[in-house]
């Protein structure tokens, strides 16, 4: 070891001396990702792994820190087990674990199919369940099912780049033109001040800022009232705020977009609860009822949380999107991605046969669209008719002036798909994905229909125009909002029935009602 430098070898003594010390865990952290030195690289794994208990918060910090730096699964399934068994339940630290592995889902699979796999290997629905465990807030209701109040909630509020935040308040306006009275919350779940201090990887989310502007419009131009806690405080206070405040609007229903929160967790025992995933995946927390993208859906739901409800129309069509005139051909073509995680998701082989098609088609430009503009690794070196460019409102521009759409395979992208078939364009998406849950029938199984297919559509004008109407076609009839009331209130009333039988089947088979803090499930 004589040879290793003095400073690497200090940094691993003073973490095996004192582990539960989190600065020593960054601190190793940096000597092991500048070193070039297998043989220290090889005694931390092997130190670690010796010396280091897998229990407890020791544990936790063990497992997260090994599977950073090995990229292995394993060591995140051996903390997620040492956080199930923390006392006291810090939730902050729960939701920072949850939402960095739920992003690293998100980032790195290819199809929606492995989420929920690697949910419950790493123990998602134990660890959800913990946190709404924590929710000590005792409350008494009397619920009205014939109320027209409708609570709409999610994890987190962002801006216009943050398609979720689109979802939601699209749907809280189309609940308020049906005549509900609307109060959106949310407890802004994803931002947590000391997340990176919670995981031995120093791993945090980065989330677009709030944009208050959003709330303003909101409350004044859109007559919508909203309720948004600070992140300052810990999620406890919040989810306490929030309870308090959905407590005393009464609503007779929750309108969840998300996948899962402790917070609907709780309130799921107290209200009824409508659930709209920003993927098209069954949501893994509980809800009375789903609205599934995929009428396949209502035949192979995952999780037994809740009930599939077929619901497609979901996305507003873009006012430029209206009137469009049929492109003329012209000596280029141009193709189109969006999306605010490109520089990611754009990669591996699909990235290497995008790039050869561009070399052996001169007159074809390829514009990405999102996020900060930044060109993936694998296309830093490409050629100059590739352009990145950063999130603009304005996208819409970028969509008119295309030819054809090219989705990577990737997790998420469904909204831009859906309005780039609203724009008439010919789309290109994988099955099993989000963005092949919009085009059903015409997403492609393989890379090599994949490219089949665009090869065909860059050498001709006529087909790109007719697959294009027949994608706006499907757009109009399966996707736009426009068309959406109908199934909405059907849902909604659906929804209220699944909750009323829940409701009697727990005064009935389970504990009381005044065990969960009610007076009674119904009035």
């Amino acid at each position: 070891m004589k040879h290793i430098n003095i400073h690497a070898l200090d940094s691993l003594r003073q973490l095996l001396l004192d582990p539960l010390t989190r600065p020593h865990w960054d601190q190793l952290h940096k000597q092991y990702i500048n070193s070039n030195d297998l043989s220290f690289k090889t005694l931390v794994v092997e130190k670690i792994c010796t010396q280091i208990p897998q229990t407890g918060l020791i544990g936790f910090y063990r497992g997260v820190f090994l599977a950073h730096i090995l990229d292995q699964e394993k060591w995140k399934r051996d903390a997620a087990i040492a956080l199930l068994g923390l006392r006291p339940v810090n939730v902050d630290r729960i939701m920072a674990f949850l939402n960095f592995e739920n992003a690293v889902s998100i980032y790195e699979a290819n199809a929606n199919h492995g989420l929920n796999t690697r949910a419950e290997q790493l123990q998602f629905p134990q660890l959800l369940k913990l946190a709404t465990d924590a929710i000590k807030l005792k409350t008494k209701v009397e619920l009205n099912l014939n109320s027209k109040r409708i609570a709409v909630y999610s994890m987190q509020i962002n801006d216009g780049r943050h398609p979720p935040t689109t979802l939601l308040f699209d749907h809280a306006h189309l609940l308020k033109r049906l005549g509900y009275e609307v109060h959106v919350f949310s407890a802004q779940e994803l931002d947590i001040p000391q997340s990176s201090h919670y995981l031995s990887n120093s791993g945090y989310l980065v989330n677009w800022p709030f944009d208050s502007k959003l709330q303003h419009d909101a409350e004044f131009n859109q007559s919508l009232d909203v309720t948004i806690t600070t992140s300052s405080l810990s999620l406890l206070t919040r989810y306490e705020q929030i309870i308090s405040k959905m407590i005393e609007f009464s609503p007779s229903l929750i309108f969840f977009v998300g996948d899962s929160s402790p917070l609907i967790e709780f309130l799921f025992q107290i209200f009824p609860t409508l659930a709209l995933n920003t993927n098209s995946n069954a949501p893994l927390g509980h809800s009375d009822l789903w609205l599934a993208a995929n009428e396949k859906h209502l035949r192979t739901a995952q999780f037994t949380n809740t009930t599939a409800f077929h619901y497609p129309n979901r996305i507003k069509l873009p006012a430029q999107a209206e009137g469009l005139k049929t492109k003329a051909p012209t000596s280029k073509v141009v193709l189109i991605t969006v999306g605010s995680r490109l520089a990611v998701e754009i990669r591996d082989e699909w990235a290497k046969k995008m790039l050869a098609l561009m070399e052996s088609h001169p007159q074809l430009e390829w514009k990405l669209i999102g996020g900060q503009g930044v060109l993936p690794e694998v296309l830093a070196a490409a050629n100059e008719r590739i352009t990145a460019i950063p999130f603009t409102p304005n996208v819409g521009e970028h969509l008119a002036t295309a030819d054809i759409y090219v989705n990577p395979r990737r997790v998420g992208g469904g909204f831009s798909v859906a309005e780039a078939m609203a724009f008439s364009l010919p789309v290109l998406c994988y099955s099993e994905t989000d963005g092949g849950d919009k085009l059903l029938e015409h997403a492609v199984d393989s890379d090599q229909a994949y490219f089949d297919l665009l090869t065909h559509l860059i050498h001709s004008h006529d087909d790109r125009i007719k697959f294009g109407a027949q994608l706006k076609e499907m757009f109009d009839q399966n996707l736009s909002l426009s068309n959406a009331a109908p199934r909405l209130q059907l849902a909604i009333q659906q929804a209220k029935q699944n909750a009323l039988l829940r409701f009697s089947k727990n005064i009935d088979d389970g504990p009381s009602a005044d065990a969960k803090g009610l007076d009674s499930p119904i009035s």
